[in-house]
């Protein structure tokens, strides 16, 4: 399957451009992806992809609410619809980081099996693991039962998530209880820790 990228930085070295896709989505969706691939170009740390995207993603995710509110007020329909849909996509993750976790255990404890036993034993994890998504309570399930089956969920898949999402709980705390909140200090505190 090919499709679009939502986004790419090239960290600053040129301007990055505004795919038309971007201009696809709700504009929570659209600050989320502008704000992400503007953190790359203020905050990069060499060799640590998974830092970097965590980051940036964390970065945009939370860009995006507080856009959302000083546009169109905290408690506005916009901001109301965006936190539900970034409610639901932290269920997913979970459920995505859980995935990754068991399967990486599965390949573990199969180590050295023939590679069609390992295929087999995938597969019936990832059946599994598709017929029980219904079991997390979404606030929009149809949105998630569109994007989950077994043509979409691989170990590609699992390992973006790992890649992505891994530290969010653990910068939400920092931003929280470090910064009280305050965005802008914790992208100050990341900009001094790595400065360009």
């Amino acid at each position: 399957e090919v499709s679009s990228v939502t986004g790419w930085s090239t960290l600053g070295w040129f301007k990055d451009p505004v795919l038309s896709n971007m201009l696809e989505g709700s504009i929570g969706s659209m600050a989320n992806t502008l704000i992400h691939e503007l953190t790359h170009g203020t905050i990069f740390v060499p060799d640590s992809m998974t830092f970097n995207e965590n980051l940036a993603s964390f970065v945009g995710r939370m860009g995006g609410i507080r856009f959302l509110e000083m546009k169109y007020g905290v408690s506005s329909h916009d901001v109301i619809d965006y936190q539900n849909r970034l409610s639901d996509s932290e269920k997913f993750t979970r459920y995505m980081k859980e995935g990754a976790n068991q399967l990486d255990s599965i390949y573990k404890t199969m180590e050295g099996q023939p590679e069609d036993v390992l295929k087999e034993a995938k597969n019936k994890f990832i059946s599994s693991f598709i017929t029980n998504i219904d079991t997390i309570k979404f606030i929009d399930p149809e949105r998630y039962m569109k994007i989950v089956d077994s043509k979409r969920i691989n170990n590609a898949r699992f390992i973006s998530f790992l890649n992505y999402r891994e530290r969010q709980e653990e910068f939400a705390l920092m931003l929280n209880q470090q910064f009280h909140g305050d965005l802008h200090n914790f992208i100050k505190y990341w900009q001094q820790q790595y400065p360009k």
